[in-house]
């Protein structure tokens, strides 16, 4: 194999590879020795190796976005500020769902959570769309997330709680339902 058809392999697994990782930082370069071709007897150099560190995003607090009425002053204590593209979502699932179009409502809050999975928020509101769709189990799961999701935001917690047990409810599952209103109570 020539020079340039190994140089080309490589940093092709080389892309292929840098592709599939997450965001690094360069912190450390190691370089592997110069070995020989067995056929052309021609130095060439191995691909550089990085030390791999995950980068942090800090979450910074923010007052409410003017697009989610639903969210009072007191949940909104360290919340990460949200993208434009997010805000646009929400508002449109806002004006779809008063509508009565739940299915592009729906489609419209999966894609903000896709940009934004972690925000208890729009998962909760996802949840609360799913009940109105008369799909309790998967309302339940994501309500389930949600709170999960919520961490120290007791308000959102209990509102998760409370729907968690209507969709327990619609399910047949008057105990489950007793049971999870329990829970909404303590918080």
């Amino acid at each position: 194999m020539t020079n340039k058809k190994l140089l080309f392999l490589m940093t092709l697994i080389l892309f292929q590879t840098a592709c599939t990782q997450t965001p690094v930082r360069q912190t450390a370069i190691k370089k592997i020795p110069q070995a020989q071709t067995p056929t052309a007897k021609l130095a060439h150099t191995e691909p550089v190796i990085y030390k791999n560190e995950p980068i942090t995003v800090e979450e910074i607090p923010i007052q409410k976005p003017a697009t989610s009425s639903a969210i009072s002053a007191s949940e909104t204590k360290a919340r990460p500020a949200l993208s434009p593209a997010v805000q646009s979502l929400i508002a449109n699932a806002e004006k779809s769902s008063k509508a009565g179009d739940f299915d592009s409502a729906s489609v419209m809050l999966e894609r903000a959570l896709r940009i934004s999975p972690r925000n208890a928020e729009l998962t909760y509101q996802l949840a609360a769309l799913r009940l109105k769709q008369s799909q309790p189990r998967l309302a339940e799961d994501l309500g389930k997330k949600a709170e999960f999701l919520a961490a120290t935001d007791k308000a959102l917690k209990k509102r998760c709680w409370q729907l968690i047990a209507q969709a327990r409810e619609l399910q047949g599952n008057t105990q489950g339902a007793k049971e999870a209103q329990l829970k909404a109570d303590s918080f």
